[in-house]
């Protein structure tokens, strides 16, 4: 799950119908794939942050928090 994303998504009150209309996907399939980050294609994700966030970054978006504690700079 993207929890950046499904904030700003609430923040701005996008619905998943919203985003299913713009990739020409049922709502059904967008829950799925931003809920399982395995099944969103980056070329989705890219439409996504252009249609509905262009000023945020897709680092910031889509981050899964998977790398967020397992990479940490050494002191």
């Amino acid at each position: 799950m993207y929890r950046n994303l499904e904030a700003e998504l609430s923040r701005y009150g996008i619905a998943r119908k919203d985003i299913a209309a713009v990739l020409g996907l049922n709502v059904n399939t967008v829950s799925e794939k931003l809920s399982n980050p395995d099944r969103l294609k980056l070329k989705e994700a890219q439409t996504i942050r252009r249609t509905f966030f262009p000023k945020l970054t897709m680092e910031y978006l889509f981050d899964d928090g998977e790398l967020s504690g397992k990479y940490q700079r050494e002191a």
